[in-house]
């Protein structure tokens, strides 16, 4: 047979819930086995039911949030402390104009040695704003 060079790849969409807290907002976990496993919004508390559920956190190589706004942001701290307990370093981070603010004004929280946020915000007139925060000695920030 000749090949069409056309390129296949199968994902599986997993919708991660919150428990019985209503007024957090679910999250969306798109894993391909191969390479990528993205995540879309951390509400607040989500991290610690996924990763007593048994939920793969060390997969995930690159994080969305939808809006910005703190009911879908708010978990981002408590993901970072468990993707460091599995001996990851870095997570991808895209979101709407506004994002790099909300979560530099959290920074304090998002304390984590030798962890590297990369930071992206889109703007649909504009091109992507990227920011690297990486926290090292507790508040330096590298642009």
């Amino acid at each position: 047979t000749q090949s069409t060079g056309a390129f296949f790849m199968s994902f599986h969409v997993q919708i991660l819930g919150t428990d019985i807290n209503t007024d957090v907002y679910p999250s969306v976990l798109l894993s391909n086995e191969q390479l990528y496993t993205f995540l879309f919004n951390i509400g607040e508390t989500s991290p610690r039911l996924w990763v007593a559920n048994s939920v793969k956190l060390s997969k995930i190589t690159h994080c969305f949030f939808t809006r910005c706004s703190w009911d879908v942001v708010a978990g981002l701290a408590d993901m970072v402390y468990h993707l460091q307990e599995t001996n990851k370093h870095s997570l991808e981070v895209y979101g709407p104009e506004g994002l790099i603010d909300l979560i530099l004004s959290s920074r304090y929280f998002l304390y984590s040695p030798n962890f590297t946020l990369k930071l992206h915000s889109l703007n649909e007139k504009s091109s992507p704003k990227s920011f690297t925060y990486q926290d090292k000695s507790h508040n330096e920030i590298r642009i």
